[in-house]
Formats: structure tokens, sequence, C-alpha cells
């Protein structure tokens, strides 16, 4: 085999290793030719690259990951007095990036979806890097991957999104022949193809192709086209999520363009003006952007009428609130004076009644004085001895006992004393269901939705509850289990991120949750808010991250005991949420709610949750995670059986959610009034049943 004819980047060194201790040490190579059969003839080294030699680890071999890949870096043997010596020895490089030829090949944004979002499978244990196939047998390379507890595999964090390689062929073009375990493995020198993949989210990738032009603004020699293509892509971002236009063809040519334009400073400063043409001039962008701004300035015309009007309203309420105020401090007033009058003729009569005691003791101590005087003038010697006897007189001198002190009968009041409030103490496990069972406002078809409510909730969901009966449901959870001083935070139009709602963006100590995070950082007990009356069209940039906040509150910097419940009595569709975002919350409305007859039963004295019974963070963004932890919370309020049968519900409406699956239209399942209370987060879904 001469060198001519061999294509050394598509052939390599396979073989196994025989020993180890401290590192690899000894190797025996094997050299396949076209024919596929070993190679015995000479070997010369100049025909393999530096990085050459690929082979399988053994399973008893120690220090690697059974079955894994490795490529090492080959150099002449320096072990010239063994016997059986190689003529290449190896030291161990990196590990090998594999072909995942078991998967099937996608298109372009359903390979990212599946691989950054979902996560996929196939790839072997301790594999570092793989390929994926998108169709047209084009494989899109990552060099390192990461495995979750559930064993799918991500793209680790630290990997450029921006930036992957794209390599065009089949796996024998790209990696000659396979190893002896079957696997194709890339060679260290692979053709470049000149294609790349920008694998960032659409809203994201937008955000850093307008970063980039305003970066690169000062040095383009077209200044104000590529300030206009940067504002141009700035506003469009937040509407890419759901712009249908992005499936088209000529739509995905754009954004194809786009992203070989970001790829150079020069070209992006120099064809701005050909970026905005191609995504603003597109007839579907163009049609899908008159339309949103029409509505967007319908909205907010609405809005502004809504807040006059709410405004008003309040001005209102505050009137009627301060003269009913003022009514009932007059009427006390009333009340007190009445009183005083009452008591004043109480003591009235006492000092009559009084006065006339006093009288007729006079009257007997003068009719006594009267006896005694007759007595001394008839018998003087007898009256001055029976005197002397009871008087106390004795030789010597003469003393007298101090008379007792009269007793008042003055009615001495003793201040009422002061009622403390009850401290709150832990409701237990087996307390919790009994005691929200009675609390129910109304009855429902099916389990009851105070118990559904609060197991997602301890379940880390964020409950929304939309429309009549939404307020009642939430008095009812916290009168039960909210603590004594249940916090309620009233958010405004302005909030467009959740960086607006923490201390730690631009509002700062003047954030809205800026007392729950001091609360909640201040004791280990969990501490739910009460989002009250949602602006709806606000609430859709910023509730659906909040949920993911309160699921897994060490990635969003949230205090960990940190929980939220939302109540929304305004039209719910202006929130515009698309389907996916609105799997992120825990929906529910309450058409079919009916009222008790009876008063609900509320405990008597003010009850919290115990860490015990709650969930703790997540650590995984699947369904699969929130399915067993919703699961795992209904299991302290319901049977076994139960808990697995809700939690599938769960799973069949986030799988529909995903676009993974159709529910039955008539079933009456919590999974079809979650999709049901979802379609109300939607535009146009308002009166969708």
């Amino acid at each position: 085999m001469s060198k001519s004819k061999l294509e050394y980047t598509r052939f390599h060194f396979v073989g196994q290793v025989d020993y180890a201790q401290h590192n690899f040490a000894r190797l025996k190579p094997l050299l396949y030719s076209e024919t596929g059969r070993r190679w015995d003839g000479v070997v010369d080294r100049t025909w393999f690259p530096n990085e050459g030699l690929v082979f399988t680890v053994q399973a008893d071999l120690r220090y690697a990951a059974n079955g894994s890949l490795w490529i090492f870096r080959v150099a002449p043997n320096a072990r010239g007095e063994a016997v059986d010596k190689d003529v290449y020895s190896a030291i161990q490089s990196k590990p090998a990036v594999e072909l995942i030829v078991g998967m099937e090949p996608l298109e372009i944004e359903q390979l990212r979806q599946l691989v950054t979002e979902e996560g996929f499978v196939g790839a072997t244990a301790g594999k570092a890097g793989a390929a994926v196939p998108e169709l047209n047998d084009r494989w899109v390379v990552l060099n390192e991957l990461e495995r979750d507890e559930e064993g799918r595999f991500r793209p680790a964090p630290s990997l450029n999104l921006k930036h992957l390689k794209v390599l065009i062929g089949t796996p024998e073009e790209l990696c000659g022949i396979p190893a002896p375990g079957g696997q194709f493995v890339l060679p260290p020198i692979h053709p470049a193809s000149g294609e790349t993949r920008n694998w960032l989210p659409p809203t994201l990738f937008l955000e850093t192709l307008a970063a980039d032009l305003k970066r690169w603004i000062p040095h383009g020699p077209q200044r104000p086209k590529a300030q206009a293509a940067a504002q141009a892509l700035r506003a469009l971002a937040p509407e890419m999520p759901g712009v249908s236009a992005l499936r088209a063809d000529d739509a995905k040519v754009a954004m194809a363009r786009a992203t070989n334009l970001a790829e150079s400073a020069e070209t992006i400063t120099g064809a701005a003006a050909t970026i905005l043409e191609l995504i603003v001039e597109q007839e579907p962008f163009r049609t899908e952007i008159d339309r949103r701004r029409a509505a967007i300035t319908t909205e907010l015309e609405s809005e502004a009428l809504a807040a006059v009007e709410q405004l008003e309203g309040a001005a209102r309420d505050r009137l009627r609130v301060e003269q009913a105020s003022l009514q009932e401090e007059i009427e006390g007033a009333k009340a007190r004076r009445e009183a005083l009058r009452a008591e004043i003729e109480e003591l009235g009569a006492e000092a009559d009644l009084l006065r006339s005691a006093r009288a007729d003791n006079v009257g007997a101590l003068e009719a006594q004085v009267d006896a005694v005087i007759q007595r001394a003038a008839s018998e003087p010697a007898r009256l001055l001895a029976d005197w002397i006897g009871v008087s106390g007189f004795v030789v010597g001198g003469m003393s007298r006992e101090s008379e007792a002190p009269i007793a008042s009968n003055v009615d001495q009041r003793s201040p009422e004393p002061t009622i403390a409030l009850p401290a709150a103490r832990p409701i237990s496990a087996a307390d919790l269901g009994p005691l929200l069972f009675a609390a129910g406002p109304a009855i429902n078809p099916g389990h009851p939705r105070l118990l559904i409510i609060d197991a997602a909730l301890r379940a880390r969901e964020l409950p929304v509850l939309i429309g009549p009966f939404a307020r009642e449901f939430a008095e009812a959870w916290l009168a039960v289990a909210g603590g004594e001083m249940p916090l309620s935070v009233m958010t405004d139009p302005t909030l467009l991120s959740i960086t607006d709602l923490t201390p730690r963006g631009a509002r700062g100590d003047k954030a809205p949750l800026q007392e729950a995070f001091e609360r909640a950082r201040s004791r280990p007990d969990p501490v739910v808010v009460l989002l009250d009356d949602l602006d709806p069209a606000s609430a859709g940039f910023w509730l659906p991250e909040l949920a993911r906040s309160q699921r897994q509150p060490q990635r969003y910097g949230f205090p960990p005991n940190l929980l939220f419940i939302a109540v929304v009595e305004a039209d719910a569709s202006q929130m515009n949420l698309t389907q996916l975002r609105a799997g992120e919350l825990f929906p529910l409305v309450f058409d079919d709610c009916e009222v008790i007859d009876t008063s609900p039963s509320r405990p008597p004295s003010p009850l919290t949750l115990i860490p015990e019974i709650m969930n703790g963070p997540a650590t995984s963004t699947s369904w699969t995670a929130r399915v067993s932890a919703l699961e795992s919370s209904l299991s302290v309020t319901f049977k076994a059986d139960d808990a697995k049968s809700i939690a599938g519900e769960l799973s069949d409406f986030l799988r529909c959610c995903k676009g993974r699956g159709a529910l039955a239209p008539t079933d009456g399942s919590l999974a079809n009034l979650l999709l049901k209370s979802a379609s109300r987060l939607r535009h146009g879904g308002a009166g969708e049943s």
C-alpha cells in the first residue's frame, strides 16, 4: 500500500490495551487497508497524523469508563530493549467523538429542540462528545455532553451553541471503517464543510445578533442601516417564539442567511441593509409584524382605558370606605355617649341610696343619744360603770382601738384583659387533607379542587387561578395553611421582566417581592405569596419564568422556601402565551364549580406548612420530574392509586403542550381541565371550553 493510495484521514490504528497501571502503557495496533483486511506490510509513520490512534477500552481496564473510545497521540516507541516491541507507542490524548448512527435524522429546528430541550439517548456511557444526524447526511458535532439523572444527554453548559461545526457525508465517508465494536469515530483531522449551526433559541439568537450589530456599528461603513437592523432585531426578538411564519421556507432561508452573516464582523456591518431586507421585507414577517403592531396598539388603548376606569373605581371605593369609616366612628361616639349617660344615671341612683341610708343612720343615732341622755338623768352611776367596762379604759391611762375603716361599696372596675393573637402552629400531614376538604368554598366534579391546588403548590408548581371562584379558592387555602400573616402582592402593567419583581433588579428595595425575600430568608418555614389580580398583558412576559424559578430557585437566585399562587380575574387571554409557555404553569378554571349551601369550616387558629410535607427544589427541567414531584405531593392527602392517576393526567397535559399527543374532548380528567385552563391564557382562547 503506497502513500498515494492511502487517505490517511480516513484510517486509524485500531487496537486494544493489554494492561494499564497509572497510564495506558502498551498497545498492539492493527492497520486496516481499503478492503477492510489487516495490513501486514511495512508501516510508514508519515502516513498518519500525530493524533491517529482510536481503540476501545476493555471491561477490566482501570482509570476509564467501560466502553469509551479515546484518540491517542502516536510516537515512535522508545522501549527498544523490549522483546516484543511495538513500532509505535501512544499516550492518552482526549476522548473520541462518535457518530450516533442509531438516531433518526431530523430537520434543523427539530434536532435542536430534541437535543437542547428534551435530551437524547444512545450515547455510550463515558462519552464526552458525539455527532447527531440531520437530514441530507449532515452531522452536528457536540464536543462535550452531560448526562442527567434520567439518562438523557444534552450539550454541556460550557459548549458554545452559537458556533457548532457541521460535517457532510455518510459515516463511511467521514470515518472510514468502523471500530471493532461497530462504532464510527471521527478522525482527528476531519474534513471541514463550511457549514455551522447556531443552536441558540430564536429569541436569544436575535438578541445576540442585535448586540453584535451594535458592537460593530462604529466600525461599519453603513452605520445608520446597521443601527436600524439592530433596532428591528431587538423589537422582533420578544415575538419570535409565537411567530408562526418561522415555519415558512423563506423564513428559514432568512434565518440561515442571518446565521452565516453573524460569523464575521465585516460581513455583518457590510450587509446590514441585506439583513434588514431579509428579515423585515419578507412577506410572512411583514404581515405578522403589521398584525402584531395593530394588536399591540389596540391592547395599549384598551389597557389605558382600563387603567383610567380602574383608577376611577379605586377612588370611588376609597371614598365609600372613608364614608363608611366615618359613619362607624359616629355610631361609636353615639354608643359611648349613651353608655356614659347610663353610667351617670346609675351613679345618681347609688348616691340617692347612700343619702337615704345616711339619713336612716342619723335618725337611729339621734334615738340612741336621746336614750343615753334619759338614762344618764335617771341612772348616772350605773351608766358610767357600763361605759368604763366597754370603753377600753385601764388603770394608769386610757387607750382606744382605732376604728375599722368603712368599706366603700363603690364599684371598682378592673381593666379588660388584652387578648393576644395565637402564633401559627405547624399543620401535620394527617390534618392537612381533612381541613382542606372542610374549607372548600364550592363543590366540583372529580377530586376536590382545593386539594389539587394544595398538592400542586407543595410540588413547587405555580397555580394560576382564573375567573370566578378563583379568589375564593385562594383565600380558602390561605385560611387553612397560609400562616398568621399571608403576604399579598399587587403587580402593575410596568412589570415586563422577572428581574423587575426581585430586589436584584432595577427597582431594588422598591421591588414588589422585597418583603417576601426578606421574610423567606429570615425563617426556614415555607412562605406563600398571593399574586393578587395580575395584569394579564404584563404577566405574560414573566409568569412562566417565575414558575421555573419556583421549581429551581437555586438557578435563578430565589429563596428555596418561597412559593407563589396567582389569581387572574381580568381577561386571561391578554396574557397571550404559547402552548409551551402555558405548559410551564398549573392553570385552573372553576366553571364547573357550584356554591355549597353550608358555610365552609375554617380552623380557629392560624396554621402553617412544615418543610417535611413540601417538595424540595427540582434538579431537572424535564416533565417527568414535574410529574414525580406532583405524585409525591399528592401522596400526603390522597391514596397511592389516586396520586399516581392524577400525576399521570399531568403527564398527559404536558405531553399535549409539547405537541406529543392529543386528549379526548369529552374526557373530564384533570388533563382536560388543565388544557382548557391553558387555552384561556392564549390569544383568542377566552371562550374555548
